[in-house]
């Protein structure tokens, strides 16, 4: 974002400076303005493309979360399950043998 407002006031710069400034130098002021926009164009596709990959790396981050959730509530529900089986062994009265 910096450099597009630091290409634009170059630009405006530029533009306005033109009138006093010889074909010459004109030209090589178009041509870095021109180099000037072709790096925020640049710039801002990177940005772009590093927002989709941050967008998709969160979205996994949150569907493995959720998966990690999920587990941890399997888990806890089958130690529930393991100590009410014990306390129905323990309560129950031992076998008579023969």
């Amino acid at each position: 974002m910096k450099r597009y407002v630091a290409a634009t006031l170059m630009a405006v710069v530029v533009s306005t400076g033109l009138a006093g400034c010889g074909a010459k130098e004109r030209e090589e002021l178009k041509a870095k303005v021109a180099a000037m926009e072709q790096e925020v164009s640049k710039a801002k596709n990177e940005a772009s493309s590093k927002d989709a990959t941050i967008a998709d790396l969160r979205a996994q981050l949150e569907a493995a979360n959720n998966n990690a959730k999920a587990a941890q509530d399997k888990v806890a529900a089958m130690e529930a399950d393991m100590a009410k089986a014990k306390e129905a062994a323990a309560k129950k009265p031992a076998a008579k043998k023969k």
